[in-house]
């Protein structure tokens, strides 16, 4: 089993090593810290597990994961999603870019072993995400791109940053918080769309 682990705090990503080696014997872990280090990887050899890290050198929001998708193509791998953030909207939309798992950092470590393990072993782990569901009514109207950009939103990113973040210009980050609106049922103001989201616990 080769796994890949894109991670920039170097002491996280040796504790995720440590314990897959201690789950997989036959694991070969190798580690990069950014996402073009990880892409190049890739490219040499495809791996069967890749734990990405949503906030690294090279990417932010669901930059990293989308890259690794379709760098990986139709090829049979896993991803596991590892965040600082632990936002409804994330979870969510990472599972629909075909994340087997979101891992928040903020759980304890053994309940983050645990997840690694129920993973590694085939399963899936999405804590407080019905994965059927995702997300009720208006949530399961916004797509990925819709759930990325409110995350963004949601952490005080400008137009502009959460433009050049997920790499699309100033007008299209302003169409899809428009489309947000829309779907939350809101009158378009920022203030508002944040507000009905936080309400269907979309972000916090």
């Amino acid at each position: 089993m080769f796994v890949l682990i894109l991670e920039d705090h170097p002491l996280y990503a040796q504790m995720l090593r440590d314990e897959i080696r201690a789950m997989k014997a036959d694991a070969e872990c190798t580690i990069v810290h950014r996402l073009d280090d990880g892409l190049e990887r890739i490219q040499q050899r495809v791996p069967d597990v890749v734990i990405i890290d949503l906030n690294v050198p090279g990417a932010s929001g669901l930059r990293a994961l989308r890259a690794i998708k379709e760098a990986i193509g139709s090829k049979p791998a896993t991803l596991i999603v590892t965040s600082g953030e632990s936002d409804l909207g994330l979870m969510s939309a990472s599972w629909e870019l075909g994340a087997a798992a979101f891992i928040p950092k903020a759980l304890p470590a053994p309940e983050q072993i645990e997840a690694l393990s129920s993973v590694l072993s085939g399963g899936t782990f999405f804590p407080k995400v019905s994965i059927p569901s995702k997300v009720d009514n208006a949530g399961r109207a916004l797509s990925p791109r819709h759930l990325e950009v409110l995350a963004l939103a949601a952490r005080g990113q400008s137009i502009k940053q959460i433009a050049a973040a997920i790499q699309i210009s100033d007008r299209q980050v302003k169409r899809h918080l428009q489309q947000i609106s829309e779907r939350l049922g809101t009158r378009g103001s920022r203030y508002a769309i944040l507000a009905a989201a936080r309400a269907q616990g979309l972000v916090r």
